[in-house]
């Protein structure tokens, strides 16, 4: 049967963790501005101060500036998890090569190779 040093992954499993939390909260902090700024956008649009769900939908789907938003902050979803994805790629694989990764390498790797 085999151990947990037959496992690489199972060796770096708590860099793997720290590095969703720290994408986690990269996510958390580009997102929620943007949406905010969304919704202070499309308040005075109704002409209330709150806004429902009809209010938000029509926002997005049948407005140029709200189709815009969309197709942005869809960008930005997909951005943050592809680069959460390469560096958790990175961590396992250099625990296959045997050496140990800490996080903040895994990110600057996966950072740096981001836009090449």
């Amino acid at each position: 049967m085999p151990g947990a040093t037959d496992r690489p992954v199972l060796r770096v499993w708590r860099e793997l963790v720290a590095t969703d939390i720290v994408y986690k909260a990269i996510a958390f902090a580009l997102l929620t501005p943007l949406i905010g700024v969304l919704l202070r956008l499309l308040i005075p649009r109704t002409g209330r101060s709150a806004v429902a769900d009809v209010d938000i939908a029509l926002f997005f789907f049948t407005t140029r500036s709200g189709a815009l938003a969309l197709l942005l902050v869809g960008a930005l979803i997909i951005g943050v998890i592809a680069l959460e994805q390469a560096c958790l790629i990175t961590v396992v694989l250099s625990a296959l090569r045997g050496q140990r990764l800490r996080v903040r390498d895994g990110i600057a790797h996966a950072a740096g190779r981001a836009f090449s």
